[in-house]
């Protein structure tokens, strides 16, 4: 697994946690 992969794999983690928990806030509030 080359580095490049790899932080490519941990931005796209972090991005989908980051949306996910964006889309949670946004259903309670409503």
């Amino acid at each position: 697994l080359n580095p490049e992969l790899a932080g490519l794999a941990m931005a796209l983690s972090s991005l989908s946690v980051l949306t996910s928990s964006l889309l949670l806030n946004v259903a309670k509030i409503d």
